[in-house]
């Protein structure tokens, strides 16, 4: 049986679909990456987590959720 591609349409290694057609448009650059607000939300949570939601390569959200303790 193949390896499953998950929807991957594109490998941009090679700048060719997985199909072997080749991509006309030139490769985008990275988004920059939020830093300073991901450092923001991990500084501001004693207990709890911080969720990054990436689409497309880009980070769109930040989730942060705060536990209270009480001992």
């Amino acid at each position: 049986m193949g390896q499953a591609d998950f929807g991957r349409t594109r490998d941009r290694t090679e700048g060719r679909r997985l199909d072997g057609v080749p991509v006309t448009e030139p490769p985008q650059a990275p988004a920059p990456l939020p830093l300073a607000e991901i450092e923001e939300a991990i500084r501001g949570v004693r207990h709890g987590t911080v969720q990054i939601i990436i689409q497309d390569g880009v980070v769109v959200q930040i989730d942060r959720t705060d536990k209270r303790r009480l001992r």
